[in-house]
């Protein structure tokens, strides 16, 4: 078989494979800080009040600001507020994801 064949051969045999995302270790980075974030805020001391001045910050100029991170993983921001009690929850709303489903939103592509 000729190395053109056996190209069209490979191309052929994993076709119906879904291409790899190639944003998906930075997904996973930015997914795990946003975690981190959510768990730091129900600590005491330092480190809450860090976490909350990292949530009330709307500057999403930078790639790691909290607003940014949510719009590169496709989450709501407002969501995560409810979540971890920096908003009111509206009692309209269906139920928002979980962190470990959070966890779960990118690593399924």
């Amino acid at each position: 078989m000729a190395r053109n064949d056996k190209d069209i051969a490979l191309f052929a045999a994993y076709e119906d494979i879904i291409p790899w995302d190639a944003a998906t270790p930075e997904k996973n980075l930015l997914r795990a800080m946003l975690i981190t974030a959510m768990a730091d805020f129900k600590k005491k001391g330092k480190v809450r009040r860090l976490a909350h001045e990292y949530f009330s910050n709307t500057n999403d100029s930078y790639p790691f600001s909290f607003r940014s991170v949510c719009r590169t993983l496709d989450v709501s921001p407002e969501d995560i507020l409810r979540r971890i009690g920096m908003l009111e929850a509206q009692k309209e709303e269906p139920p928002h994801m979980m962190t470990a489903e959070l966890a779960q939103t990118t690593s399924d592509h």
